[in-house]
């Protein structure tokens, strides 16, 4: 599957009915004042305050790891950290945040099954891409790969994608997608352009060292 890290918002929790558009905006405590929800955790959170500060995607890597931690200086007592998925949902419902980053298949569940008053932008949404593995000492190993091949077939992950707004990466799946849940996903053609790929050589590479920095930078160090 195809995910996104976006900016969502609760809806009339903001002055005069302002609608953040982009991480610059999630900034502005004048504009947007109150608590802002981010994702505990250094990859794609740092990524995002680097966007906030006026890198551009195009050379977001290697990533200023300095520079994005004095960006995060700039709001850290307005920062709410979330550590699973369902917290930034939580915090948006319960009114603890005005806004935060969130999964988008979250964010589309919360809005489509459950009515809550959020609203999100895909701008700038820091895309990721999941997939299956296989143990190379796998007792089952060809069962493993028809499984796979199964799950990856057009039809299955159209269903998949209708259930969940998390976007296929079989694009043969696209046409098959309805039309609701087509303008909530990151592979679809109108919101792909606007998407900031995570590069996961860099993160696998310099992981483990910016833990360390940002735990650090949690502590307060």
């Amino acid at each position: 599957l195809v995910f996104s890290t976006i900016l969502a918002f609760r809806r009339g929790q903001l002055p005069g009915g302002a609608t953040p558009e982009n991480w610059k905006d999630f900034w502005d405590l004048k504009k947007f004042p109150g608590k802002r929800g981010l994702r505990n955790n250094p990859r794609g959170t740092l990524e995002i305050a680097l966007l906030a500060d006026g890198v551009s995607p195009d050379h977001l890597y290697p990533l200023d790891v300095q520079r994005a931690f004095r960006k995060l200086d700039e709001i850290k007592s307005q920062l709410v950290f979330w550590d699973s998925g369902a917290q930034p949902i939580q915090l948006l419902a319960n009114k603890t945040v005005v806004m935060s980053s969130a999964y988008n298949g979250r964010i589309w569940d919360a809005w489509v099954r459950d009515h809550l008053p959020i609203g999100w932008s895909f701008n700038q949404g820091l895309m990721e891409t999941e997939f299956w593995a296989v143990p190379k000492n796998s007792a089952r190993k060809e069962e493993a790969f028809r499984f796979v091949a199964f799950s990856l077939n057009a039809d299955r992950q159209a269903d998949f994608v209708n259930s969940t707004a998390y976007g296929p990466t079989n694009l043969s799946a696209l046409p098959l997608v309805h039309a609701d849940v087509m303008s909530a996903i990151p592979s679809s053609k109108t919101i792909l352009p606007s998407q900031v790929q995570v590069n996961p050589d860099w993160w696998a590479k310099n992981e483990s060292r910016v833990s360390v920095l940002w735990d650090q930078w949690r502590q307060g160090h």
